[in-house]
Parts: C-alpha cells; structure tokens; sequence
C-alpha cells in the first residue's frame, strides 16, 4: 500500500518543483476568476474614492506553480484600463520554498514566506512594511496545511508574543488552520477579505459558523457576539459550491521522487469557496 503523500512537507514540494512547471488546483483560472471578482472587499469597489488607500495589495499564499496570481493580476489591470485614476492593485505570489516562477515575473513579485510563521508575515508585508493586506487568497494550501496535523511548539518570536480571546499564548497554537486564521488576521486590513478555494465543504467548521447578512448588522450594532461566529476576527460571509473535480478518464500524476507516471482515478468531489472577512 503506497505511502500517503505529505501536502504540508516542505522536502515534498522541493522535490515535486524540481520536475513541475505548471498544475493548477481544483478549478482553473479562467472558471475561477468570476467566483472571485463578486467577492472582493468594498475598497475595489469602482465607486470607493481614488484617494482611499494608494494601492491595493492582495497576498496569494501557497502559489506554487499556479497561473493564478498573473492571470488576476491582468484581469485586474484589464478592468481598469479606461477608468481614468483608476486605484493600483498588486497581487504577489508567494510560497515556503521556492518554485520554478520565482523570479519569472515582473508583474507578480514573488515573497518567500512561511504564512504558519507571523514573524515571516510581519516581515513581507506590502509598503515597506507599512501596509498589511486587502485580501489573501489561497487555493487549496489550506487543504496541505491540513494534512500535517498537529505544529510543534517553538519558542515564540517577537512577534508571536501574546495572548488570544480565550487566554492562551498565541504561540502555543498547535492547529495549523487555527494558527492561520491568527497570523493571517494580524496582516490583512479591517475590511479585507480571505478567499479560500477548497476541496473541502467544512474547511472552517471547527473555528466558524456561517454568517447571515441580517446577523452581520446586528454585530455592527454591537449584538452576535458569538464565540464560535467571530476567531480572531473573522467572519465566514460565504460558503459555495463552485465546481466539481470529476475526470472520467482519471488524472496522470508524476512521482515527483522516480519521475515514473501514473493514471489516478478520484471520486466526484466538490470545490468550495470560503470567503472570509477581517472584522
């Protein structure tokens, strides 16, 4: 019986970006993209004023050897031509070990960042350091992350150094999703959003419930203060079913160690979009 595959280890993506230039995850830019557009933070809005914020910064994490960050980033660019003072956007790709994009684009910066570490994050944020992020995206590195289970517990950095809603010391967090949302809620802008592409229909379901737009209010009147509603203040707005990964013919994968092909056949699955917003 083969080995499981590791998606969380470092030495496995070394190894598979030694051979792999191109893989997409789950869904394609092209079908992806649409999902993506309605659900950008109210700072892209066409009508929000020029002089709000000088340029929107958007994090892609995990990119491995993804189209995606290039792909939004001209359909970004694509949409603002013929606005006039249209506001900046700069996507940036970004991975824990370095892929065979990493110094390809001039258009998408590449950051080599660790997003599990929050000293990594601290130290790769946009404007010098000045800025935090407008929204992140991931497509499936939550899913990898996943499959390592549970994070050992280092000494914290000058950064990881306090404590959550419940009293813990943050770097005492051994839940790779749980630490996420932390480190990810200290970089991204009030307002900004997470978009995560997932394999997975309850991804989240340990750390947030689904939230109303009518509950939503209620927070901003100072009601809905639920505990399991609000981590490290996120709210899940959206959870949608926006493909399937069905191949009837099977998949061909690479062994990334011997370079020998196989046809893998996988059941139907859902791919799934979690949008979440920093409160």
């Amino acid at each position: 019986m083969p080995t499981p595959t590791d998606f969380s280890s470092p030495l496995y993506w070394s190894n598979r970006f030694e051979s792999e230039n191109s893989f997409e995850w789950l869904i394609s830019d092209e079908d992806l993209l649409p999902f993506i557009q309605e659900s950008l933070p109210s700072s892209f809005a066409d009508d929000q004023k020029e002089d709000t914020e000088d340029v929107l910064n958007i994090l892609h994490f995990g990119s491995g050897t993804s189209s995606l960050g290039p792909s939004f980033q001209h359909h970004l660019d694509t949409r603002q031509k013929g606005k006039g003072k249209a506001k900046q956007v700069q996507v940036y790709d970004s991975d824990y070990v370095p892929t065979p994009t990493t110094t390809s684009s001039s258009v998408v910066p590449f950051l080599l960042l660790d997003v599990l570490s929050l000293s990594s994050l601290m130290q790769n944020l946009p404007g010098g350091g000045e800025e935090k992020w407008n929204l992140v995206i991931d497509k499936s590195t939550c899913d990898a992350i996943s499959c390592g289970g549970a994070l050992s517990i280092d000494g914290p950095s000058i950064f990881e150094v306090g404590l959550d809603e419940e009293g813990r010391v943050i770097a005492s967090i051994s839940d790779p999703i749980e630490r996420l949302l932390y480190n990810l809620s200290q970089v991204t802008q009030t307002g900004g959003r997470w978009i995560s592409i997932s394999y997975s229909s309850n991804r989240f379901d340990n750390y947030l419930s689904d939230w109303p737009s009518a509950h939503k209010q209620e927070h901003e009147k100072g009601h809905g203060d639920n505990e399991k509603e609000i981590k490290y203040g996120w709210i899940l707005l959206k959870r949608q079913m926006i493909s399937t990964t069905y191949i009837p013919s099977g998949r061909v994968v690479k062994d990334p160690r011997t370079g020998e092909e196989r046809v893998v056949h996988e059941p139907e699955t859902g791919v799934w979009m979690y949008v979440l917003e920093r409160v």
